[in-house]
């Protein structure tokens, strides 16, 4: 897993470029957990992902090509 809050504090707080921090972009389809209940998936649109009482809970503005609603 990639940790995602140092590459966005790298970029964002320090001010490194892409060269040093690495891509920001990724499509790796890779689960990284960014704290306890959320998580977030690296694809085309990225996944963010919520642990709720009721379920999980996934946000993905993608278009219909990238899965299907599950609603």
């Amino acid at each position: 897993m990639t940790d995602l809050i140092a590459l966005s504090t790298a970029i964002i707080d320090e001010g490194k470029s892409t060269d040093e921090a690495g891509p920001i972009n990724r499509i790796n389809h890779k689960l990284s957990e960014i704290a306890d209940g959320v998580a977030m998936v690296e694809a085309f649109s990225h996944c963010i992902l919520f642990e709720t009482q009721d379920g999980l809970i996934a946000f993905d503005t993608s278009g219909p090509r990238g899965g299907r609603n599950r609603l």
